[in-house]
């Protein structure tokens, strides 16, 4: 009942119909849900080559056989590419993320005239727009066709949460999807770690508290740090398993969405003193991560670094190794 009432809080603050929204355990389990939900007899998904490799495995578990398409130096991708893996695959789902603010593919795919929207029709092809990094932009949905499917995250990517995602799509997604209600102590774990990462974001000496206390809270296994951005998808709540969102998890992001102009205005203030030095993408005032051009020193920046993504089946590799990201969160950025 509680996590009802909260749903409907929440809905009303979302400038879209709400019986298109749907909110998830997590982002991740919001692509996984989307996976399972349009998978078809071939179960081929397009995705870019470099994405976090969660991506991957969102598909891969589903028995999805993957092929990758290649993006720009603006994380855009390469829309000749695409139609043409298209016209000579059958594809049944291809999903577009906006990387560090990237996001001009949805001109293409939402032109009525371009030839990856009629080419996209006339082979039923599913689409998947990934707005993990970027909340916002459930303020800028252009109007959407019925095969296409916008998931989203809550985990301190736009705000300060644990997990908590969103799917935006005209699937019924109420029937058929199996969820799980957590558990007592799993919601335990839940504030627990809010609770940290509140007391983390406020105190940067208790940083190593933090990562210390994580293994105990969440039980987590000491894993082989990699030296880019890769996600083991090992343990609890860092997993695909399909629980409902909590109560707890709605009210954080209640939290987070009445905060979101605060952040704004500081994410806007980053951008304009970084000016010149930053790849600039279509989003780039709202990402929360953005990428510094080639070359331009880190001096100066007080920000904290993202790594740059590892290759999806070796963590220890990444298609751009040198690669340098920083976090534009506009809360617990330094």
């Amino acid at each position: 009942m509680f996590a009802k009432i909260l749903s409907k809080i929440l809905k009303k603050k979302i400038p879209i119909d709400n019986d298109y929204i749907y909110f998830t355990f997590s982002g991740r389990t919001a692509l996984n849900i989307l996976a399972k939900a349009l998978a078809k007899r071939k179960r081929t998904a397009l995705i870019p080559s470099y994405v976090c490799n969660v991506v991957h495995k969102a598909f891969e578990i589903e028995n999805y056989k993957i092929i990758t398409y290649r993006i720009n130096d603006k994380f855009e991708p390469d829309i000749d590419a695409i139609v043409k893996i298209i016209e000579e695959n059958e594809i049944d789902v291809v999903l577009f993320a906006s990387i560090y603010g990237s996001g001009e593919f949805l001109d293409e795919l939402h032109n009525t005239n371009s030839t990856l929207y009629k080419l996209i029709r006339e082979k039923k092809v599913e689409v998947i727009i990934d707005f993990a990094q970027d909340l916002y932009q459930i303020y800028n949905l252009p109007k959407y066709d019925k095969n296409y499917h916008y998931f989203f995250s809550f985990n301190d990517k736009s705000f300060m949460s644990v997990m908590g995602g969103m799917i935006v799509s005209k699937l019924n997604l109420d029937s058929g999807i199996g969820l799980e209600k957590l558990s007592i102590r799993q919601k335990i774990l839940i504030l627990a770690i809010y609770l940290l990462k509140l007391v983390n974001c406020k105190a940067s000496l208790l940083l190593k508290f933090y990562k210390e206390t994580k293994y105990k809270v969440l039980g987590k296994p000491r894993l082989i740090e990699s030296p880019y951005d890769y996600s083991e998808c090992a343990s609890f709540p860092y997993t695909f398993n399909n629980y409902k969102i909590s109560g707890i998890q709605l009210l954080f992001a209640i939290i987070g969405f009445s905060l979101l102009p605060k952040y704004k205005k500081k994410k806007e203030r980053l951008i304009r003193t970084l000016e010149g030095k930053l790849v600039k993408t279509k989003f780039i005032n709202t990402a929360a991560y953005v990428a510094l051009k080639e070359g331009c020193p880190l001096h100066g920046i007080h920000n904290k670094v993202k790594k740059s993504y590892a290759r999806p089946h070796n963590k220890c590799e990444s298609e751009y190794p040198n690669l340098v990201v920083i976090h534009n969160k506009g809360f617990c950025d330094t």
